[in-house]
């Protein structure tokens, strides 16, 4: 655009006369160094003269070009040895001959200089005349547009600052504690306004997370201010054209300019792409540095929300097992029995505990302990219908909660488990010192709301003592409360 490289030469004439004023400066600077020298050395007795010609040059030595010093004194030392030894200084003059010696080591750097002050002038003169060329030819440029013409480019310059401003005002407005799909589909929207044509997507991809998802505007234009997305979770083909974009994630320009991507990075990793499509001839440059801007935002809005998506995690979920913790169970508890006092369904609470878990902790060490643990776990959660709410109730507790299913049917539940677990979990050959031959079995109790109670805590007791009464009739077995 004219107005632009016209600014951008203007910005290169203003930083090449600043260049040359330093320039003017530096030389200067040496010529009154020479004049005062001059002077002096006429009017003043040599011996006398030799430390300000020495003072003066080593300052505008170290102030000027501090590198040369250390490159040439030992050459230029040779050089003031021989010259101060020639004048027979030494029998003469202990301080002149130091002063001539360090003079003598001074002038390659002042040489050095000079000649450096001499090559930026020339340069600057030339980088001078041809941005001068190059503001003329602009200027003659701009002499050749109509008015209409010239309101046009000044039109299209006020809405490319608006919408710069407007991504400067997106970092006050970055979403927080979000979900990735509402990241993703709020940056889908911002992408449509601020580029004003196509339609937007915006892929994201985490494998340490376990994330794969696309939000897409169903606009199918700019969107506006009630435009919507559809986040896709699901759907290996709409994922597959990103494969590459993600393989090679820089910005990228379609040949048509009918499409433009830019990548969603997080510390030189790629976490998904940010897309727009439209006609061909409708996106440009510019298009393409709006979209690179906000993708560098929804770098940030996706990782905070990966963060805070894993952090909560982290507070729901047992780090061991993979169970919900005690308090998901208690807060799950709460709601299913208020559910079922509203619609009259049941609820059955099922508690768990590993039959002589200490000995084989003591046995085969931790590590085994844990390893049982985690297998427990997994058949838990493969056994029990996905609607049930699984949780480490501590240690080697465990605690099931089961909406709309009677105690019967979970006791049956809980006694094909414990069939699994005894088949699948046995203690491998070889484990520490044991014998290689412990089944892992468990004992289990069962309550029914509202049969057996209807407070939460008071429910959780007799699921409790329901155990206990499982590990005094000799453990491996279910007992429901009351039977």
């Amino acid at each position: 655009m004219i107005v632009w490289r016209l600014i951008d030469t203007e910005r290169d004439r203003l930083r090449i006369g600043a260049a040359g004023i330093d320039l003017a400066c530096r030389g200067g600077l040496m010529l009154a160094f020479a004049v005062f020298v001059w002077r002096l050395f006429e009017s003043a007795h040599r011996i006398a003269f030799y430390p300000w010609l020495v003072c003066f040059p080593v300052a505008a030595a170290l102030l000027y070009d501090a590198a040369w010093i250390w490159g040439t004194a030992m050459g230029a030392a040779a050089v003031g040895f021989c010259s101060a030894a020639l004048e027979g200084l030494f029998m003469r003059d202990t301080t002149a001959c130091i002063t001539a010696f360090v003079f003598s080591a001074v002038l390659p750097w002042i040489a050095a200089g000079l000649g450096r002050c001499i090559r930026q002038v020339e340069d600057s003169c030339v980088l001078g005349r041809v941005a001068v060329r190059q503001s003329d030819e602009l200027l003659t440029e701009i002499q050749r547009l109509t008015v209409p013409q010239l309101n046009k480019q000044i039109d299209q310059l006020e809405i490319r600052l608006k919408k710069y401003d407007r991504l400067n005002r997106l970092l006050l407005d970055v979403p927080e504690g979000e979900g990735i799909g509402a990241v993703a589909a709020f940056y889908v929207r911002e992408a449509e306004n601020l580029i004003g044509v196509g339609h937007g997507e915006c892929f994201v991809q985490s494998g340490e997370d376990d994330i794969t998802l696309l939000a897409v505007s169903e606009s199918g234009t700019s969107a506006s201010a009630g435009g919507t997305c559809r986040i896709i979770e699901k759907d290996e083909a709409a994922f597959a054209r990103f494969s590459d974009l993600m393989r090679r994630p820089q910005p990228i320009l379609s040949k048509n300019c009918g499409e433009i991507s830019a990548p969603v990075m997080s510390e030189e990793r790629p976490l998904g792409i940010l897309r727009m499509t439209a006609r061909p001839g409708d996106l440009s440059e510019p298009d393409l540095r709006i979209l690179d801007g906000l993708s560098i935002l929804a770098s940030i809005s996706v990782m905070n929300s990966l963060l805070y998506q894993r952090m909560e995690k982290l507070a729901r979920i047992d780090g061991l097992t993979g169970l919900a913790k005690r308090h998901v169970f208690d807060t799950a508890l709460v709601d299913e029995i208020q559910r079922a006092n509203r619609y009259g369904h049941v609820v059955a609470i099922v508690m768990m505990d590993i039959d002589h878990f200490r000995r084989f902790n003591n046995t085969y060490g931790h590590v085994v302990g844990d390893g049982v643990l985690r297998e427990l776990s997994r058949h838990i959660r493969e056994t029990m219908p996905p609607y049930a709410v699984t949780a480490r109730w501590g240690g080697e507790e465990f605690v099931v909660l089961l909406p709309n299913e009677d105690a019967k049917k979970a006791a049956e539940r809980t006694v094909e488990l414990q069939k699994i677990i005894a088949d699948q979990i046995r203690i491998p050959a070889g484990a520490a010192a044991g014998t290689g031959d412990d089944r892992v079995t468990f004992s289990a109790g069962v309550v029914q709301f509202p049969t057996h109670g209807r407070e939460p805590q008071a429910l959780v007791n007799l699921a409790d003592e329901a155990l206990y009464q499982a590990k005094h009739a000799g453990r491996n077995r279910v007992v429901i409360h009351g039977s």
